[in-house]
Parts: structure tokens; sequence; C-alpha cells
């Protein structure tokens, strides 16, 4: 049966094919078969200056294939009635492109439909680039004839750049033995030196952004070829990722430039910018620095004044405050009660305190909470290790081998996966993985995951089905734990998609569990998550910190109530995250040398405790100048990056190699009172009364592990209302 054709090009329900489906941007025709002329139909009606020949179609084993006198090439597939047969019946349509000029080739675009009683119907497209060795692309007909659609391939990625010569094959499948029409067959590109990925840049204008959620850098790319000039036509598709911030669209200016804007969040440190183009990866990457607003303020006015008159301070309406009054200037901070204060940021103390002609007040602003909002959620997930229970990561039960989910070795093709539904909510969280196996913050040799991605859902009912959006990818990781904090407005779901472990983990990839935190009203207010810590220090650190739930918190060998716990139990709205960041050995200046580092892997911590000090002081080291040094320029840096940090006086020694502690504690006392940050526990004066709780004169055992986590939360509790 014959059809009359009607060429519609603005219909562009075809599919879109290899993940990125529209021809970039002004590109030029190198080769267009319209199939209108009378005399020559099969020749190429459009070739493209500098094509050195194209090829009329051809056809290999086609007998059912013929022009139209409506300026169609009509098909007659016989019995191949789907993608596989098609190729394994030998027909095909074919043409072939030459030119001494490279060929970069950005797509080909096909407009067809299928005959009547033909549907289903389709193509199959192979390349001499590959030796016709795989399907370049395959897609259903939407339409049927004499109403045709465009399908669109993707022809940017490295393969098909910098070709002298190169032959597409078009096959065709229907139902039913009948036909199929092609209006037009383009090729699309530009001829000269290839995009060279390597050469490719990457800039961001400006380099350094304000961390408040609306402020933008404006990243662009040029292409460049092998010879580092640049490009000044279109020259592929260019994809763009950040480890911070969002990120705009990219568009193709059409002359070798393609730009994107990206915005920043409330939080995240330093974004660096990645991107492929042609599928390639970029040589030259960028960073954006987001410079943090400031986070929470402590104790922020002072008031001496007549009892029932105002008190006032400077305030962020809405924000929480506590407030601690008496008649003497006590430097111990008790009794704090919480108020509330709108705009004007004032109260009026209006108690009744005959006798008093004057009350002393001190004013903080509270921690806005960052609930934990995953404790106990639904779980989904698959691994190829067998009787893995997914419930065991969200169960608050860290350290033991009973609840650890083990990934194994999963890779990029068969990827495992751990998923919990938090139900709607939260406009932004944070996530936190723990591989309790490990010992030192960069290790992995008992866990964790060494390439993982995390994705959110909206509409997903088992963890399996739904949508899904990425919002983070980590490669290499080196980490016994870390977090990420991403969007999660109209979000349900949280899923960690590991594609491989760490490259020296014994038994794979497995971590023991996951908590997820609302912190969705510090960012609100353009900041990090503010109830955030992170315990740099060495082994000590290393071992309390680690949050070892043993068989309960009632067993001998837990360290549980961990620092957190704690101070849930003195006030339930809190539930710090906590990184152990502990390495054994360290020293201050090891510390010095990771924080940039840590800062920028751990974005959205806002706490920063510096327990260094027992390995500056071993071997009755008496002299603390580098010590006091290292310990100034680490203040330094969290205080330029609006972080707090709090140093712990070192521990009380029986191994007979810390003499000198006291030295190092007073160095300590010094740099607490002239930067102003926050003191640690005194742990010195503890152990020193209770030498019973070291397990070899410096360390301490599972009793002095658990009061470590009580003395911190002790010495943090006035920080809490």
């Amino acid at each position: 049966m014959k059809f009359i054709s009607r060429k519609e090009h603005n219909i562009l329900a075809g599919l879109l094919l290899a993940a990125v489906a529209a021809s970039p941007a002004r590109a030029s025709v190198l080769v267009l078969y319209n199939f209108n002329s009378i005399t020559t139909p099969l020749a190429a009606s459009t070739v493209g200056s500098g094509i050195s020949s194209a090829s009329n179609i051809g056809f290999g084993g086609y007998a059912g294939a013929w022009i139209e006198p409506t300026g169609v090439l009509q098909f007659n597939p016989g019995a191949a009635n789907n993608a596989a047969s098609a190729v394994a019946s030998g027909n095909y349509a074919t043409f072939t492109l030459t030119s001494i000029m490279p060929m970069n080739l950005s797509s080909l675009t096909l407009d067809a439909g299928y005959g009547q009683f033909s549907s289903p119907a389709g193509y199959v497209v192979e390349s001499s680039v590959d030796g016709y060795s795989s399907i370049l692309s395959t897609a259903t007909f939407t339409t049927q004839v004499p109403t045709f659609a465009t399908y669109t391939i993707d022809l940017s990625g490295a393969s098909f750049q910098g070709l002298s010569n190169i032959t597409f094959r078009v096959a065709g499948y229907v139902a039913n033995v009948g036909d199929e029409q092609f209006d037009n067959i383009t090729v699309n590109g530009s001829l000269g030196v290839p995009v060279s990925a390597a050469n490719t840049t990457i800039s961001a204008n400006p380099s350094s952004i304000t961390a408040d959620g609306t402020s933008t850098s404006t990243l662009t790319v040029q292409a460049r070829d092998a010879n580092n000039d640049n490009l000044t036509s279109s020259s592929g598709t260019v994809t763009l990722s950040t480890t911070a911030g969002s990120l705009s669209g990219v568009t193709d200016n059409g002359d070798g430039t393609y730009t994107a804007t990206l915005t920043s969040t409330a939080t995240p440190g330093t974004a660096n910018i990645t991107g492929t183009i042609g599928g390639i990866a970029i040589g030259h990457t960028a960073s954006v620095i987001l410079t943090p607003r400031a986070g929470t303020l402590l104790f922020t006015k002072i008031e001496f004044v007549p009892t029932g008159t105002h008190v006032v301070w400077d305030a962020v309406p809405g924000q929480s405050y506590s407030m601690l009054a008496s008649s003497n200037l006590v430097t111990t901070l008790v009794n704090w009660s919480p108020i509330s204060v709108g705009a004007a940021g004032d109260f009026i103390d209006t108690g009744s305190r005959a006798g008093v002609p004057q009350m002393f007040y001190r004013v903080k602003e509270n921690i806005n909470p960052n609930p934990r909002i995953s404790i106990n959620k639904p779980t989904a997930g698959y691994t190829a290790d067998a009787f893995q229970n997914s419930s065991g990561v969200d169960d608050g039960i860290f350290n033991t081998y009973a609840t650890t989910w083990n990934a194994g070795f999963p890779t990029p093709a068969a990827p495992a996966w751990i998923a919990i539904n938090l139900g709607q909510g939260p406009t932004r969280v944070l996530l936190e993985w723990n591989a309790g196996g490990n010992y030192n913050y960069q290790e992995t040799d008992y866990g964790g995951p060494g390439n993982y991605a995390i994705y959110t859902s909206s509409n997903s009912t088992t963890g399996a089905d739904g949508t899904w959006s990425q919002v983070v990818s980590v490669t290499n990781n080196i980490y016994r734990t870390r977090s990420h904090s991403f969007d999660f407005t109209g979000m349900k779901w949280v899923k960690m998609v590991i594609s491989a472990a760490p490259t020296n983990s014994l038994n794979g990839a497995a971590f023991d569990e996951i908590e997820v935190y609302d912190i969705s009203t510090a960012y609100s207010r353009g900041r990090i998550a503010e109830d955030t810590w992170f315990f740099m220090g060495d082994s000590i650190t290393a071992f309390w910190a680690d949050r070892n739930t043993a068989s309960g918190t009632n067993d001998p060998a837990s360290h549980q109530p961990s620092f957190a716990a704690w101070i849930q139990i003195d006030n339930t709205n809190y539930f710090p995250s906590m990184i152990n960041g502990g390495i054994g050995g360290e020293t201050s200046a090891n510390g010095l040398a990771r924080l940039a580092q840590n800062l920028a892997d751990n974005p959205d911590y806002h706490y920063w405790a510096l327990d260094y000090g027992a390995n500056d002081a071993a071997g009755n080291n008496s002299n603390t100048a580098n010590f006091r040094a290292n310990m100034q320029a680490m203040i330094t840096m969290l205080l330029a990056n609006g972080r707090m940090p709090v140093i712990p006086h070192l521990s009380y020694a029986t191994d007979g190699g810390h003499n000198y502690a006291t030295n190092f504690n007073a160095v300590i006392d010094a740099l607490v009172v002239s930067n102003g940050i926050l003191a640690g526990p005194d742990c010195y004066t503890f152990f020193k009364a209770n030498t019973n709780q070291l397990s070899d004169g410096l360390h301490p055992n599972d009793a002095g592990m658990r009061s470590y986590n009580l003395l911190w939360s002790q010495a943090m509790r006035h920080l809490y209302p």
C-alpha cells in the first residue's frame, strides 16, 4: 500500500537516545538524504563543504526497498520483527562519508514512521567505527506515515571525532510483514581538528562566592583541540557536575564555549567542578570557594541592668535563645531557660526580686537542632552477599558485626544498594554513614564503600521502583565514616548505590550504620548544620569516639551512651551528628596537615574538636613551641571558615612518658582564652583520679572510653538549652 508523504519536522515525539539526545546547537549539516530527486533519488541532496564524497544509498540484501514518488525511502523488512532479527537478516540501507579534513560528528537524525498494519516497527543503526559489532542505536517508531517523527542519535563521543571516513547501516523491522518509510537521513557535525577533552578548560567567575543559597558563579567551558587552540564551533555535548552547590543546565553558545551557572548552598567548603565533552573527562577543572556565613552565635550579650527593665541584644527573628539570670557575675553556665524573641530581640524581666537592685543576664543563641530522622525507618536493599538484612543500617546500633550490612564486591554493572524511606517533610538532610570495623579515620581495610552515589526519590514505594535523582557521587573513598548534605524537598526515599569496594578492603564494601538528620532549619537561615561535631585527634579519639555498642549499653565492652546519646538524654530535641576523625600516632603537625582536606570533605560540621598533644608530649617532651604554633594555625583556619574549635586537656598518664602534660595543658588554656573558643573536658583531672580506667597507662579501657563520652557531653552541655 502506498502513502502520500508529508514532512512535519516540528514533531519531536521521538525517543531521546544514547543518554543525551538533543543534537548540539548550531551543528552543520555534513550530508542530507531527502530522496526527493526524480533522477537520482538515492544520492545525497546536500553535501557539506569539505566533504569529499557522500555515497549513494546502497542496499545490503534488501529486495524490499524502493523510492516512493512522494520522496521517501520505503523498506519492507520481511520477517524481521525486532531489532535482533533486523541485524541478523543482513538487510540494510548503507551510505559512506569521506573527507580529507577530519570529520567531528555530532548527531545522526532520521525522520521516519511505520506503514499501515505495521506497528510495532523501528530501526537499527550500526557503524563502521566498531566494525558493526554493536548496535549504535535502535528505537520503535511512534507515528504512522504520512506523519513522521524525528529520531536523534548522539555522535558526540570520542570515537566519532577526527574521522576520515565512516559508513552507516540502517536496518528496519516491522510487524505483520509490513513496511516503514524514511523521509530524511541527516548527519551533522563539523570539519577540522577534533576537540581534545584533555586540553579543554573549565573556568569560574568569580572563584569565590558567599554560601548563602543565592550567590552565583558563571562557569565557562572552552573547547580546545589537540594543538591547544580554542575551537570556534560546537564541539560535542558538555556535561558538568559539582561537589557543592547546584548547577543550571549547560548552554552551548555555538562558538566553542559552553556556559552554566553555579548557585551556592547555605553550607558544602569548596565546589569542585568537573565535566565531560563528547563523553570524555575534561582535563582542566575548576573550583569555587563557598565562603560560609557565620554559624551559631554564642553568648551574644551580657547585661547588668536594673530589674524590671528591658534586656536587649542583637537577635535573629524566630531564633531560639536561652538566658542565665543571676545577681552575681557568675561564670558557670547553668540553669539556661529557653526564650523566643521577635524582630526586636528583647524581653522584660518582670520577676519579683526584692532587695536586688540589678541583675546579671547572659544570653546565648541556641543551637538549631538537626533531629535524627532515620532511626528504624523502613529499609530496602540489594547485595550479592547472602543473608544481608537491610534493617540493621538504621537501628542506632554501631560497630557490631550482627548489624553490619555487607555489600561484598559490587561493580558498576552489578551494584549493591541500600535505601531508607524517610518520609516527606525535610527540605535539607545530612546523611552520615559509618564503617565501624575500621580503627583509623582514613582506613577502609574492614569495610566502607569505595565508589558510591546517593539518590533521592519522591515516588518510590519499595526502594527499587520509582524515579531517582543523583545528589552525591564519590569515587575512591578513603574514610571509615563520612557525611553529605543535599536537598530533600518533596522527597521520601534516600538510597546509597555502591559500585565498588575499597581497593584494600579484605571483605569488600560494608558499613554498620546510616544516620540521616533533618537540617532544614539551619539551612533555611543561611547556615550550616549547627549540631554537628567532628572529633579530630589521635589514637585516644579513635578509641573513645567509635560508638561501639557491643551487645548493649550494659555490656562492659560497650562505649555507649555516646557523646550524642548523652546529649539526647539531657534534651530529647537534640542528637548531634558526630564524625570520629581520630588516627593513631597523630601529632598536632599531622592534624594541621589534614585539616584543610577534612574541612573540604566535611563542609557541614560546625564544632571541631582538636584533641592533640599526647604524641607531641610523648617521651617526656617539655618543649611546647611547635605544639602551640600548630594548634594556633588550626584554630585560625577553623575560625576563618566560620567553624568553632573545641580543645580538651591532655589526659593524665601513668606510662612514665608524659611527665610534662601540664605544660601542654597550659598552652591549651592560653589558646582558648586568646582566641575566644571553647574549652573541652578536663581529661587530665578526671583520669588522674581514675587511673583504673587506663588500659596501658595512656589509652582508656572500655570504662575509660565510656567516661570520655560522658566528659565531653558534660563539658558541652552548656551549649544546649
